[in-house]
């Protein structure tokens, strides 16, 4: 219920408000601060949200870190050393998910404030499409997402040792921080229309063969435990979800970058080039989700970009935008949280429906049996 007595906020304030002015900024900060107390008062929402929880008491203390943890922990060292403060601070994960809380969202609306056109727009798919999985789900890398998100206008200033201060860091906090080792270089690749439409030819035709590569060589070096090895291959998923995901990651996104591309700025452009590039290599090689999550963000604010500033004249009609909009709605909610197994009774929105907050650290059997069926369809 309470998500959606938030999500009538939002919508609420997307409507009444196109842009942001010094008359709706407090309005703006009262939305940053209820998504942060959603996030940081949870008790056990989210899969990941309950594995940290659980091995949260077997991190030493600051004093009590010794080299041996470090070597056998499957963590990044900057991961371990930010958990062993927290709970030098305290024996509760509260704090942890508070901080994380508080520094991600904070992060994401200051990016949403510099770059979006609508930034009440570009929360509400925020909210809708990100928000619980940044916020409870990949916890160590929504800290390099969010590394990425401040390092943009390092970038556009060309402070290139301090960006790569920020990638070094996130690097050390989980190994998906190597990305933003690329992503000036990315950045710098100038495309005209013609350039963007034959390289995602080109890459849609060869990525399989790339995806065979890439996965002989992990395999070959041993970089992942066999029981990662279940992201490099879609043997498990139906040929429905394998046209499904095509047509959310790869066919929506090119749809927005070709017919808006007039309205859209070369940021804009190539950020979702960039994401459809990863998605692209996503539909071979499920774990380059993780890739892919680094610009969505960014895709985010380009998807209300385009929707704000009007697509090309001769699509320039309100109920073209606004159908464009709920396809996009449609196709992105669309299974992203029920997410059903026959096999081992897993439905996703039970991971985070209904909300239980630390205040009376309830958790349904519903989510109990949810939690037990998505650890065995990982065994």
């Amino acid at each position: 219920m309470i998500y959606f007595i938030v999500l009538v906020y939002i919508v609420f304030l997307s409507v009444r408000y196109r842009r942001l002015d010094k008359s709706n900024i407090p309005a703006y900060y009262l939305l940053q601060l209820i998504l942060i107390l959603l996030a940081g008062l949870r008790y056990n929402v989210g899969i990941d949200t309950s594995r940290y929880f659980a091995e949260y008491s077997t991190f030493p203390k600051l004093w009590e870190l010794k080299a041996v943890f470090i070597h056998e922990s499957n963590y990044k060292i900057l991961w371990i050393i930010f958990e062993s403060t927290m709970r030098s601070l305290s024996d509760s994960f509260y704090l942890v998910q508070l901080v994380l809380a508080i520094f991600v969202n904070a992060v994401v609306f200051r990016t949403i404030r510099r770059y979006s056109a609508n930034p009440f727009l570009t929360v509400l798919f925020y909210y809708l499409l990100f928000y619980l999985n940044i916020n409870t789900e990949i916890l160590r890398e929504s800290v390099c997402i969010c590394f990425l998100l401040l390092g943009l206008g390092l970038i556009s200033k060309k402070q290139y040792f301090r960006y790569y201060l920020l990638a070094v860091t996130a690097f050390f906090f989980h190994e998906s921080g190597a990305i933003l080792f690329i992503v000036p270089i990315l950045l710098r690749i100038r495309f005209t229309k013609k350039a963007y439409l034959i390289t995602i030819i080109v890459m849609a035709v060869i990525s399989g063969y790339i995806s065979i590569f890439f996965v002989d060589l992990l395999t070959s070096v041993n970089l992942f435990n066999e029981n990662k090895f279940d992201y490099f291959d879609w043997k498990i998923a139906s040929t429905g979800s394998l046209i499904f995901n095509y047509l959310k990651y790869v066919v929506m996104p090119v749809m927005l970058l070709f017919i808006c591309y007039p309205r859209l700025s070369e940021r804009d452009r190539k950020f979702i080039f960039i994401y459809i590039i990863f998605s692209i290599i996503y539909t071979e090689i499920p774990i380059f989700y993780r890739v892919r999550d680094y610009f969505f963000v960014f895709y985010l604010i380009a998807v209300t970009n385009a929707f704000a500033r009007g697509f090309a004249r001769r699509y320039n009609y309100a109920f073209v935008k606004i159908s464009f909009l709920l396809v996009f709605l449609f196709i992105s909610i669309w299974k992203t949280y029920y997410n059903e197994s026959v096999k081992y009774n897993y439905q996703a929105y039970r991971n985070y429906y209904p909300y239980n907050s630390i205040f009376d650290e309830d958790i349904p059997q519903s989510r109990w049996d949810n939690f037990r069926n998505a650890n065995a369809s990982k065994d």
